[in-house]
Order: structure tokens, then sequence, then C-alpha cells
């Protein structure tokens, strides 16, 4: 398992990101796009945001008047990230006859995620059955013709998606103890998000209402706008296609520094409650 790994790798880019969009400078377009690309290594689920993360980049560019800067910053980035994925996407190219950017996962989970055997239900570990006439094709064409089909699932029957994805949020959060899970397995989860996720909404509110007194405009180019919108995009974007809790450490991982607001918070309000008692 690389999660570890891309969690990591996610955080630099995060940080990369604040400082660019701070200070735009060709150093810092290329620090960046090597985060990029080792997350995209790692994950190339994370493509979708950095196609987000770019678009508010140049935001905050626009909002700065720094826009020049910013877009010759980004075009080195993503350079950067091209180049580390094309050996790759031409490896695959010459073993298959066909494009494939980097892994054939994406195929496989838009299919069986929205398979109509989870009916409206999502069942996060369920596997479904790859139809027979299909074995016969290669990694890359497989891939492909899973991804048709399970786009053909959302198209043909709408109103079961969106039930269906309504469903994965549960899958998405899930913290609390399951009887099909094992004691241990059942502590960890009840034992960290299940203490953590009560300090990071505070803390999130908390942020949110001290932010109320700027404009729209001037907070959403702020460090803060940036982290909802990652925690908000990562979060809509796996219920949408194929969610379980590990998909979620990523942004339990952005979320803890409110986590830590919050508690900072609590103690001091601790603090001026004992003041106020003893006097």
């Amino acid at each position: 398992m690389t999660e570890t790994f891309y969690i990591t790798a996610l955080l630099w880019v995060l940080e990369r990101t604040l400082a660019l969009a701070e200070c735009p400078t060709k150093r810092g377009g290329l620090w960046l796009g090597l985060g990029l690309g080792i997350a995209t290594l790692l994950r190339q689920s994370i493509l979708p945001w950095v196609a987000v993360m770019l678009v508010w980049l140049m935001w905050v560019g626009l909002r700065r008047g720094s826009l020049r800067r910013t877009i010759g910053s980004l075009s080195i980035s993503t350079l950067l990230l091209i180049v580390m994925i094309m050996p790759f996407t031409i490896r695959n190219y010459f073993a298959y006859g066909r494009f494939l950017l980097l892994n054939s996962n994406a195929g496989y989970a838009m299919y069986s995620a929205q398979h109509p055997m989870h009916g409206t239900n999502f069942q996060e570990f369920a596997a479904a059955p790859v139809p027979e006439e299909l074995m016969g094709l290669n990694e890359a064409q497989l891939d492909q013709e899973l991804m048709r089909r399970g786009i053909g699932f959302v198209l043909a029957e709408p109103g079961r998606y969106l039930l269906l994805s309504l469903s994965r949020v549960r899958a998405y959060l899930e913290f609390w103890p399951s009887p099909d899970t094992s004691l241990l397995h059942n502590l960890g989860r009840s034992g960290s998000f299940g203490l953590a996720w009560p300090l990071m909404a505070y803390g999130l509110w908390l942020t949110l209402r001290r932010a109320k007194s700027s404009s729209w405009r001037a907070w959403s180019v702020s460090p803060v706008a940036l982290i909802v919108l990652f925690m908000s995009f990562y979060s809509v974007l796996h219920i949408l296609t194929w969610a379980m809790p590990r998909y979620r450490l990523p942004v339990d991982a952005v979320a803890l520094p409110f986590a830590a607001l919050a508690a900072v918070d609590l103690i001091r309000r601790v603090i001026s409650l004992k003041s106020f008692v003893a006097t």
C-alpha cells in the first residue's frame, strides 16, 4: 500500500500550492511540478484535483495582479508533471497498442461501483464480475471498455445512480464499529476518525465564522479556501465513484489543523472557566 507516501506527497503539493499562490516563481513552479508528479505516480486519482487546483491558482493570480507570473510558474509545473508521466504512458502504448495513461484501475472501479448488482445501496467490498466476452482483451482495452460500460450504467439509470451515490456517503464516513470487522480494526476506526471528526468540524466552523467579516472574493484566495475546496472536491469525487474509509484518509490528514485549532480553543475556554470559577 502506498497510501502513506501518497498522503505525504499530497500535503507537500498543497503546501507548495499555497507558497506559489503567495509568490509565483519559476523555482516554485518546479517544486510544485515535482510534487504533483510524485503524487500522480502514486495515485492517478489526484489528476481531477490538479485541474481544479490550477484553476484556483490562476484565480488567485488574477485577483492579486500576478496572473502572468502565475501562468509562467504553472507552465513549468504542468510540463514537469507531463514529463514524469510520459515514460509510463509510452511504455503502455508499446505494450498494449493504445493509450493508457498510467494504470488500468479506473475503468474497473467505475464499472464495479456503478454496477446494477448494488441497486441503490453501495457494497464497498463487493466486486462486480467482468463479463466473459471481455476476458480476451488486454489491460488497456479492458480498462476502456469497462469505463464505457460504467458510464453507461449511469446514463441508463440516473435516478438509481444518484441514490447509489448518496449511499456511498455512509461508506465514505464510516467510523463506527461493525460486526463484520475485527476488534482491532473497529478500535482503530472509532478511536481515530471517530474522535477527531468532531474537533475537525468545530475547528472548521471556527475558521469559517472568522472569515464572515471578509468578502467572498477576498476569502476565495485565502489558504483556508484552498483547503476547504480540496476537502469538498476530493470527497465528492469519491462519493460519485468509489467510496471507502481509506479513500477519506487524505482528507483526514488535511483536516487535522482544524482539529488542532478546535483543541486550542477548547483548552482556552477551560482555562478561562477555571479562572472565572477561582475568582
